[in-house]
């Protein structure tokens, strides 16, 4: 099961994991850029993150996270908290459009950006 169930992604919150949500890439700048957001559960609240980082991957090299950020002094005004996974999971859906069927369990947005890379045909290495 690579989706978290619409109806278990609150609880999944209240659980205290952490889910995420692939939106694809763009182009900005003349720049490959992939987007995604995150909801956690951590620190008393419930934080929505929208990340926009650069596409640096290639098919051995998956890791999202330390893709550099397009814009790090943004990260602050772009968390958004809530008392609640269910207004956090709102908030989401209102402002970044995200799909209910679509959230993945922390990690698992790595197998969705694979998938983007497979769709391009795969991605070598750079030549060391």
């Amino acid at each position: 099961m690579r989706y978290v169930p619409s109806a278990s992604v609150a609880a999944t919150l209240r659980a205290g994991k952490i889910v995420e949500q692939w939106f694809g890439a763009a182009e900005v700048d003349g720049e490959t850029i992939i987007r995604f957001l995150s909801i956690d559960p951590s620190r008393g609240a419930f934080s929505v993150s929208f990340s926009e980082v650069l596409d640096q991957g290639h098919d051995e090299w998956l890791d999202v996270y330390a893709f550099y950020d397009l814009d790090e002094d943004r990260y602050d005004d772009s968390v958004r908290e809530f008392p609640t996974a269910e207004e956090a999971i709102a908030y989401a859906m209102q402002t970044y459009g995200a799909k209910p069927d679509q959230f993945l369990l922390f990690g698992a947005i790595q197998d969705d950006y694979a998938d983007y890379l497979r769709a391009l045909g795969g991605r070598p290495a750079p030549p060391e």
